[in-house]
């Protein structure tokens, strides 16, 4: 059998990595932040080469461009919303891709478009379910029918979060130096969230009317204001409980320099 070739290359910092094989620096211009113009030299030459002509002459490897090969020194020079954005795409992009590491910032950036997008979208889908409900059921809505509206959402959400935040945190530990599979121990972590956002529903169960606030006796904008405080509060701490651990994930530096998962992301 042919020996594969292997390459070395250069970081935006200098540092010298390598060798590494040719599907390696594929993957890490698609997702890890490495330039389309890559240079590369092959261990038993002097002579440096773009790695889209080393492409270009191996029949069996592909060039991935696409939309997320941006280089660090442009994602440095986004606007905060928009590396926001960068980020979040980003995170689905690699939501199957579990080889490599995922840096600090990544983590934290994704962590905050996650969880404000994870708000925005539970919120827009109790109100919009709501009405929906209210308009094909007109005064005939009952509780169990919201109650499982919003167990199937609250469900949805946390296949959404799960499947988006899996891979990360996968990444988040080899960048740590720890093996992938300690992220299964992360459910248990994030129990107490959990229990605390179960126990401010029970403590805005009571106040909730069962005819409808507006027409409930002791109906005061002082009673109205608590409810929707308790309520929107239950629904924030419900996100974060799904998402917090990203960030818990994030407040630690990852290994300096290069270690058996690959070299440190620079995006």
């Amino acid at each position: 059998m042919p020996v594969e070739m292997k390459y070395y290359y250069h970081t935006s910092d200098g540092e010298l990595h390598g060798p590494s094989e040719l599907d390696f620096l594929i993957r890490e211009v698609k997702w890890g932040g490495l330039p389309d113009s890559l240079m590369v030299r092959p261990e038993n030459s002097g002579e440096w080469v773009p790695l889209a002509e080393v492409v270009q002459r191996d029949d069996s490897a592909e060039w991935p461009l696409d939309v997320m090969s941006v280089a660090p020194e442009e994602v440095a020079r986004m606007s905060h919303w928009k590396r926001l954005w960068f980020y979040y795409r980003r995170s689905w992009k690699m939501a199957f891709v579990l080889e490599g590491r995922a840096s600090q910032r990544e983590c934290l950036h994704v962590f905050l478009s996650m969880t404000l997008a994870d708000c925005l979208a539970l919120v827009a889908a109790l109100l919009l379910s709501g009405l929906i409900l209210g308009f094909l059921f007109p005064g005939k809505v009952s509780e169990s029918a919201v109650f499982f509206t919003g167990v199937f959402i609250g469900v949805l959400l946390c296949l959404l979060v799960v499947i988006q935040s899996f891979s990360l945190c996968w990444r988040r530990l080899h960048d740590l130096s720890l093996p992938g599979y300690w992220v299964f121990a992360l459910p248990v972590v994030s129990y107490a969230g959990n229990w605390m956002a179960a126990w401010l529903l029970e403590q805005a169960g009571p106040l909730l009317p069962r005819t409808g606030i507006m027409h409930y006796p002791g109906f005061s904008p002082a009673l109205a204001f608590g409810v929707v405080v308790l309520v929107v509060v239950a629904l924030v701490i419900i996100v974060l409980s799904l998402t917090w651990v990203v960030a818990l994930l994030g407040m630690f530096r990852g290994t300096e320099g290069e270690n058996k998962y690959g070299p440190r992301p620079e995006v």
